[in-house]
């Protein structure tokens, strides 16, 4: 579970789990959408970062992670995920356009991906006029 960044201490879930806060968590949680999940036939509502919100966290935690390599192929499939870049990039922020470019290097998008050559090819478009549009 996501928790807006700089709440000390974690607030905790039960069960021994605690909520994690990110860096961006903050903004994630700002652009958040609530969907109806059904499982075996009983339905609830849960909030989830939009598209642009998980792409925004995802480039924060590639910087901090203990795990880069997860966060990286995460951030990939993400970037592959979007339909069109040129709408989505009025909404950011010059602060989040700086995450994404701050990314980068760690993002490697000329470095081998579990992805397969269309979706990188996605990911990589996309992460271009993410960061190029203003």
């Amino acid at each position: 579970m996501l928790a807006p960044d700089g709440m000390w201490p974690a607030p905790k879930l039960g069960a021994g789990r605690k909520a994690i806060g990110v860096p961006g968590g903050s903004q994630a949680l700002a652009r958040s959408q609530t969907v109806t999940v059904t499982l075996d036939a009983r339905s609830f509502e849960l909030r989830r970062p939009s598209l642009l919100g998980a792409v925004l966290i995802k480039a924060r935690s590639l910087m901090v992670h203990r795990d880069p390599d997860t966060q990286r192929e995460d951030l990939l499939r993400l970037l592959a995920l979007v339909d069109d870049p040129r709408s989505m990039a009025p909404d950011m922020r010059k602060s989040e356009r700086r995450w994404l470019q701050d990314a980068e290097d760690r993002l490697g998008l000329s470095g081998r991906s579990d992805l397969d050559a269309e979706s990188m090819r996605r990911a990589t478009l996309a992460y271009r006029l993410l960061v190029s549009m203003s």
